[in-house]
This record gives C-alpha cells, sequence and structure tokens, in this order.
C-alpha cells in the first residue's frame, strides 16, 4: 500500500510459469516489451480488485531444466499513461483544435 490521500494497491512485479502455456500464449510473453500496455485480470478473491491495468518497465527470463519463467515489471497505468496519450497525439493537433469540452482528468486517465 503506497503513501498517498487514498490507500492505493499497487503490484511491481508479475511471475508467470511459461511451461503449460499454449503456443499462442507462450509467443505472446516472448514477445513483451517494456513499455508494452497490460491488463492483470482473475486476481485472487482476497485482493481489493479484480485487474490491473499497467505498463511493462523490465522484462526478465529464468530458464532452468525444470522450468521457464518470465517476470515482469509493471507500473500502474495512471502513472504512464500521459506519455502515451500525448504520443498518440497527431502532428497537425494544435491548443486551437481541442475542444472547450476537454476535461483533464478524463485526458490523464484510462
Amino acid at each position: 500500500m503506497s503513501d498517498r490521500s487514498a490507500p492505493a494497491f499497487e503490484i511491481d512485479e508479475v511471475r508467470l510459469l511459461l511451461n503449460n502455456l499454449g503456443t499462442a500464449a507462450l509467443d505472446a510473453m516472448l514477445e513483451v516489451e517494456p513499455n508494452d500496455p497490460v491488463a492483470l485480470t482473475g486476481m485472487p478473491s482476497n485482493m481489493p480488485f479484480d485487474r490491473m491495468f499497467g505498463f511493462v518497465e523490465e522484462v526478465a527470463f529464468s530458464v532452468n531444466q525444470f522450468t521457464a519463467e518470465v517476470t515482469l515489471t509493471v507500473s500502474d497505468a495512471t502513472l504512464s499513461i500521459g506519455a502515451t496519450r500525448w504520443n498518440a497525439v497527431g502532428t497537425a493537433v494544435t491548443w486551437a483544435s481541442v475542444g472547450t469540452a476537454l476535461v483533464w482528468a478524463d485526458a490523464r486517465s484510462l
């Protein structure tokens, strides 16, 4: 839990065992790179939320004679979404072309 005005739970790392994944899921995991968006779903029932949206900060693979796993270091989407939103803005957009109904909170969240 973080120090904030409202408590927030964070998941910093996700470790996935690759041994039992199907081919398509394994291929998808092998293609994950830093800055990729992720949605973690199916959280255990004792968690205060059932899904988390974030971005991959680091990918680390661990392989031995028995198992293969990937560890994803992730950050909460609200901490990184600003850069993604700016990258999505076309070069032809000017401040004058932005509607007056735009609300800052909507521009900074998923």
